[in-house]
C-alpha cells in the first residue's frame, strides 16, 4: 500500500480502494454510496438530502466524538454517545429504519459504525435499536462478506 502505484490511487496509503472504470474511490463511505447508486438502486434513498444529513450525523455524532476511544481500545463517553443515539432511537421508532420503512445505504453505514466493538454491546442491548441493529447486522450480504475473513 506505499508503492508508488498504489499511492497514486490512494494518498492515505491504506485500504480500502475502489477502481471502477475511471472511478477512483478511497473512503469506506463513499465508496458504499458510489455503489448503492450505481449498481444498487434499491438501497438508494428516493431524499438524498436526509442521506446526507444522516451520514454527517454518523460521522459528527458518532464516529468522530469517538474514534479517538475506537482506535485506543478505550472506553466511549456512553453519557456522549447515549446523548447521540437518541435520535437515531427516535427515527428508528418513528420509521423502523434511517431513512423510512425500508433498508438503505443510510441503515448500512450507520450500522456498520455500530458494529465497533465498543458500540457493538450498546446497540445489541439498547431496546430501541436491537432489532434495527440484528436486521442490519444479520444481513446475508455482511454475513457472508464477515465469514470471508475466517
Amino acid at each position: 500500500m506505499r508503492t508508488p502505484e498504489f499511492l497514486a490511487l490512494n494518498p492515505n496509503g491504506k485500504v480500502p480502494l475502489l477502481v471502477d472504470g475511471d472511478t477512483v474511490l478511497f473512503e469506506s463511505l463513499a465508496i458504499n454510496l458510489y455503489l448503492a447508486r450505481r449498481y444498487a438502486p434499491s438501497l438508494w434513498p428516493a431524499t438524498e438530502a436526509e442521506l446526507m444529513q444522516w451520514m454527517m450525523w454518523c460521522m459528527g455524532e458518532l464516529e468522530g466524538p469517538h474514534d479517538a476511544a475506537n482506535r485506543a481500545q478505550a472506553p466511549v463517553d456512553t453519557a456522549r454517545l447515549d446523548r447521540a443515539l437518541d435520535a437515531l432511537r427516535r427515527q428508528i421508532r418513528r420509521q423502523g429504519h434511517v431513512l423510512g420503512e425500508r433498508f438503505s445505504v443510510a441503515d448500512l453505514n450507520v450500522a456498520a459504525v455500530l458494529m465497533r466493538p465498543q458500540y457493538r454491546p450498546v446497540a445489541r442491548a439498547d431496546a430501541a435499536l436491537a432489532g434495527w441493529f440484528a436486521d442490519c447486522s444479520g444481513r446475508p450480504a455482511l454475513q457472508r462478506a464477515l465469514a470471508v475473513g475466517d
